[in-house]
């Protein structure tokens, strides 16, 4: 199978090395694949970096910081005709033959979408993959909290049990950090939706792929670390929560979609009361007129103008 490698990048200097590192050995035993870095306008080294690596086989810079779902979009509508895309964060470091595994995964299987198994920088589980979001998996987080909840899929998104890790199955499902999809599913789900500039993004095209009749599928033999240093904060985790209800909104309608604001509304008082002062800027979101209706860059920067 011929594979085309889509890094989405954004100041990612520091992070691309490390992924560059690693990747001949990640590549092991797959003949045919490409590597293609799409910048979204950094002001950083990541353009020069990636330039003048030989297994990067193009640059393509991006014209503003459009996001993570339009970077995979060019990416993918740039290079035509391979059999599989692997959607990929730079932060995501490859482990040895990671790409030869979770092709041999997805043509044992039939299956549309294939995570690896992930690790963070100090070498502990990540539990990537996840259940479909419904009002009552977020009250259960909100009131039991994400470790508790996840153990009962009524209550919980998050699949928490160490032991399913140890084996492939199959969830609603995978953090976007590295994902392989298939030339089908893409052909009949679509591109990413770049109206969620960031967050939730992975969450509705997985579901998307699942009304497909498609299966988002964890491969334990393939395994990748995500050094997941950077990228939170009060603006982030408010941007994450106003794209739930933006993803609640498309697929199940205003209704269910304000059912499922009130609950994170609760879910964000009960941690704001517990001591986490960054719920206030989620709250004070939450309560903004157009935070679900507005466009997610611009909503991002007037969040970060609170902090």
């Amino acid at each position: 199978m011929s594979v085309v490698l889509v890094v989405v990048t954004y100041n990612s200097a520091n992070e691309i090395m490390g992924f560059l590192s690693a990747i001949t050995l990640a590549m092991e035993g797959v003949a045919d694949w490409r590597l293609v870095v799409v910048d979204n306008n950094s002001s950083d080294d990541t353009v020069t970096i990636a330039s003048d690596c030989p297994y990067v086989s193009r640059v393509i810079p991006l014209k503003g910081n459009l996001g993570y779902s339009a970077g995979l979009n060019a990416g993918i509508i740039n290079t035509p005709g391979f059999d599989a895309y692997f959607a990929l964060n730079p932060d995501v470091v490859l482990g040895k033959q990671c790409l030869g595994t979770l092709l041999s995964a997805m043509e044992y299987n039939q299956c549309g979408i294939v995570a690896p198994k992930l690790f963070d920088e100090h070498g502990s589980l990540l539990f990537s993959m996840r259940r479909e979001p419904t009002i009552l998996r977020e009250c259960g987080e909100a009131i039991l909290g994400g470790s508790i909840a996840g153990k009962l899929p009524l209550f919980g998104q998050m699949i928490v049990n160490p032991e399913y890790y140890e084996h492939s199955f199959s969830s609603d499902w995978a953090t976007g950090g590295a994902l392989l999809i298939s030339k089908e599913c893409l052909s009949l789900v679509g591109l990413w939706d770049e109206s969620f500039f960031l967050y939730e993004e992975e969450v509705d095209f997985c579901l998307r792929a699942k009304d497909a009749g498609f299966r988002v599928t964890l491969c334990p033999a393939a395994t990748a670390t995500r050094y997941i240093g950077s990228g939170t904060g009060p603006a982030l985790r408010a941007l994450s929560r106003c794209n739930r209800i933006r993803l609640f909104r498309k697929r199940q309608g205003r209704v269910l979609a304000f059912i499922l604001k009130c609950s994170i509304v609760m879910s964000e008082a009960i941690r704001y009361l517990k001591g986490r002062s960054d719920s206030a800027i989620v709250l004070r979101a939450l309560f903004y007129p157009a935070s679900v209706t507005e466009n997610p860059q611009v909503l991002l920067q007037r969040l970060r103008g609170l902090c």
